[in-house]
């Protein structure tokens, strides 16, 4: 039997829900309308399973984007998703959103590593640091970006790819063309192959008490984080 899962992204801006069959994605939606995630998220999650031709029922699991990212739209996502957990009776998977990001990256070469970075507001980014297998490198946390921040990856990975709104402010401010600037928004399709494996692997959360990684708590001061 093929298994259906409901993945839901609500770590940025964007409000994106998923289904995949078997670790491919069969249908998605991404709602790009600052702050609707809790007026939206109910409808999409709907709309995207009739886009996917399945009713409630056949959902095998939900997966949710854990953060970090926006404190108050990752309480939407995992409230709903919680809630519909509890309501048809199926497990939770929870992904780092860093990861997820990483996973848009197709087809690294083998020395490439991948920074997944989500804004933080003024320099600061929540980033992790992955190899082409999706290995961390670095754990995820709060970090100023600077011009070298990553300079030393350069010595080390033929390829360094950039993805998310921290990357999209890193060029920004820092154009270079030894990084390849990827996927900028964080989307629930880019979760398929890792809920799926996830629930082959029976890693599941508790529903009654996972909460999101925030990382850190909204307005503290500025991280001070270097990368070496």
């Amino acid at each position: 039997m093929p298994i259906y899962i409901l993945q839901i992204e609500t770590s940025t801006e964007v409000c994106s829900v998923a289904i995949s069959r078997d670790g491919i994605t069969i249908a998605d939606i991404d709602v790009t309308i600052a702050n609707s995630h809790s007026e939206l998220i109910t409808l999409t999650i709907m709309d995207c399973i009739s886009k996917a031709g399945l009713s409630l029922s056949q959902i095998d699991a939900i997966a949710i984007g854990s953060g970090p990212g926006s404190y108050t739209s990752l309480r939407v996502g995992y409230s709903t998703a919680k809630g519909l957990c509890y309501s048809i009776d199926k497990p939770l998977i929870t992904i780092n959103s860093l990861k997820i990001l990483a996973a848009s990256i197709e087809a690294p070469t083998n020395n490439a590593c991948i920074v997944s970075m989500i804004d933080a507001r003024r320099m600061d980014a929540y980033v992790s640091i992955y190899t082409h297998t999706l290995e961390e490198i670095i754990p995820g946390d709060a970090y100023t970006l600077e011009q070298d921040s990553f300079v030393s990856y350069c010595v080390q990975y033929d390829v360094i790819h950039l993805c998310g709104t921290g990357a999209r402010k890193f060029v920004e401010h820092f154009p270079d063309p030894r990084y390849v600037l990827g996927a900028i928004d964080t989307k629930a399709a880019f979760m398929s192959k890792l809920a799926y494996n996830a629930y082959v692997d029976d890693q599941f959360a508790d529903v009654a008490y996972c909460t999101p990684n925030y990382i850190k708590s909204p307005n503290i001061t500025q991280s001070k984080k270097k990368f070496f």
